[in-house]
């Protein structure tokens, strides 16, 4: 992390303000994520465009809500001063969000579970993990 020093004494206190930022930024977008995602069938962009339209967007928004989500997660809570062991866990918690908003999505109307969903989720979430820098 060392892009956030400055030329102040404690650059510590610096990188943990950045890092706070972060966390505060991956909790906003996982609540606006679960209401991209949870919103019923009817009320999504392209509702009543080609079927083909509509899956495509529908896919496009799991990669771009988690590949998001993980990138801010992994900046917050999963730094490169963080136990590996951290890190994983922070990678884990963004896959199993992935995976409990699609099972939500079975209640909600127009929308379902399927698994080529959490499949792209879960390569959003790998590829904004892996972007930590």
């Amino acid at each position: 992390m060392r892009r956030f020093r400055s030329n102040q004494t404690d650059g510590r206190s610096q990188w943990r303000t950045h890092r706070g930022a972060y966390r505060a930024l991956t909790w906003i977008w996982a609540l606006v994520g679960a209401v991209l995602l949870l919103a019923p069938g009817g009320d999504l962009p392209g509702a009543g465009l080609p079927e083909a339209v509509t899956t495509a967007v529908e896919l496009g928004a799991h990669l771009a809500v988690f590949l998001a989500l993980a990138y801010l997660a992994a900046r917050g809570y999963g730094g490169s001063r963080s136990p590996k062991e951290w890190r994983s866990g922070v990678l884990a918690a963004v896959l199993a969000y992935c995976v409990l908003l699609e099972i939500l999505q079975i209640a909600i109307p127009g929308r379902g579970f399927e698994f080529v969903d959490i499949a792209i989720g879960w390569l959003g979430a790998l590829l904004g993990f892996g972007r930590r820098g």
